[in-house]
């Protein structure tokens, strides 16, 4: 499990890392501070060097703040309040930036801040990791919730609001979000299969459908959901059944499961 979640939160960091708007703040930010010079990297290093010395520093700290709040928010979303989970994640990647800084120095100046220096260096790092952790999980929320929109009441004359999409939506890049089509256990993933393609979750199919609420569906199979307006056939199979779905990619339906079918019309009773 814990190789699982390794191997999904990178897929997502190398999502994210190419992402050209991300480059561009990551490139941006490093020349800022290679112009601005702080801690007197101005008058150590040149202006290529200093570009090269924070672009390297911007780009590794995004890279364990982002893989850390990653793992973070797999591991505890369900068990840990979000304040517990941002010091958690804030704390961590305050310790791997100090780190990479201390190390970096090292290389670079060939020397490490030690004593009242270095206790004040190391209390500015928290600080401002923490921070900044902070910020981007309220910026995270924001972003969720802007995918699931809550309807607001209107008038009586206006037209009815579309319901909102399901809190899974919010999970899955925005070039495959559409209508939900059906939900599969792949190993320790879930598939999200939409009308406009599939993305792989690290979560388990109870937690997966528990965010599907909002779409009408139902499970079939321990490890199937389908969503019930995009079936189109379902066929019996001794007692079993095999489910058509609109994509034209079938699941099959277990025993359990059949008087789920017959309860919502899609066999005969």
């Amino acid at each position: 499990m814990a190789d699982s979640q390794t191997h999904s939160t990178l897929r997502e960091w190398r999502m994210h890392i190419r992402q050209p708007v991300t480059l561009a703040t990551l490139a941006g930010l490093g020349l800022l501070l290679a112009l601005a010079g702080p801690f007197g990297t101005d008058d150590l290093l040149s202006l290529p060097a200093a570009f090269a010395y924070w672009g390297f520093i911007a780009a590794s700290t995004y890279s364990l703040g982002f893989m850390l709040a990653d793992a973070t928010e797999h591991k505890l979303r369900h068990r840990w309040p979000a304040p517990f989970r941002v010091l958690l994640c804030g704390s961590l990647t305050a310790v791997g930036v100090m780190a990479i800084v201390f190390v970096l120095n090292f290389l670079v100046f060939g020397f490490i801040p030690a004593g009242e220096r270095g206790a004040a260096f190391a209390a500015t790092v928290y600080a401002v990791t923490l921070t900044v952790t902070a910020l981007l999980h309220i910026l995270q929320n924001h972003y969720v919730a802007a995918a699931s929109p809550v309807a607001q009441s209107a008038p009586s004359d206006a037209p009815p609001t579309q319901p909102a999409p399901p809190e899974l939506m919010a999970r899955i890049p925005l070039e495959t979000r559409g209508p939900l089509i059906a939900l599969s256990v792949q190993d320790h993933y879930v598939e999200v299969r939409t009308t406009k393609g599939t993305h792989l979750l690290l979560m388990r199919l109870s937690d997966a459908m528990q965010e599907a609420r909002a779409a009408d569906g139902l499970q079939i199979h321990r490890s199937h959901w389908v969503a019930l307006d995009q079936v189109t056939a379902v066929k019996r199979i001794g007692d079993r059944a095999m489910v058509t779905l609109s994509d034209g990619t079938e699941r099959p339906a277990s025993r359990r499961y059949i008087p789920a079918l017959k309860e919502a019309g899609l066999l005969p009773r």
